[in-house]
């Protein structure tokens, strides 16, 4: 997936929840709406494994797309 924003896009986080007849309990949500992405969160583990693979997808293109004398820079404040 790509998504090439050429501005920083209006951010919004809703609280969400309604009730499950299934197996009778209320679920909670969070929605975080990015432009036009909507990303929706159920748990602390959910939120935490997505950034997590945010931020090695911006590792990974930092390390193949930045010049090698940015690429240095970056690695050295990684540290």
């Amino acid at each position: 997936m790509t998504v090439h924003w050429s501005t920083v896009p209006q951010t919004k986080i809703t609280p969400g929840g309604a009730f499950d007849p299934q197996p009778r309990r209320h679920i909670h949500w969070v929605d975080v709406e990015a432009g036009p992405l909507v990303f929706r969160f159920f748990d602390r583990a959910g939120h935490r494994a997505f950034t997590a693979e945010l931020a090695r997808a911006v590792q990974v293109a930092r390390s193949v797309l930045l010049p090698a004398d940015d690429k240095a820079l970056a690695l050295d404040r990684r540290r």
